[in-house]
């Protein structure tokens, strides 16, 4: 029982910062768009994506797979790592 507690403790945890980490990302996502100038159909045209996966992870609910956060870099013109600093 005390291992169940330690490990449910953990798992809270992890979903937190899971949580926080597609905040940051949706956030610098908007942030890189709108300093283009571009309006989120425009991202999600250049991408190759429709509006509601861009608006969905603008929104913080979900997170990119690997190879879509290399083209959202790409299509960007910044680095991985800017969509997810803490600013």
């Amino acid at each position: 029982m005390v291992y169940t507690a330690i490990f449910d403790g953990i798992e809270e945890q992890m979903r937190e910062e899971y949580k926080e980490l597609r905040r940051i990302f949706g956030r610098n996502l908007r942030r890189l768009r709108v300093e283009r100038g571009w309006s989120i159909e425009d991202l999600a045209r250049r991408a190759g994506w429709s509006f509601a996966t861009i608006a969905c992870y603008e929104q913080g609910k979900f997170l990119p797979s690997a190879v879509r956060l290399h083209r959202l870099a790409r299509v960007l013109g910044c680095h991985i790592d800017e969509l997810f600093q803490k600013k």
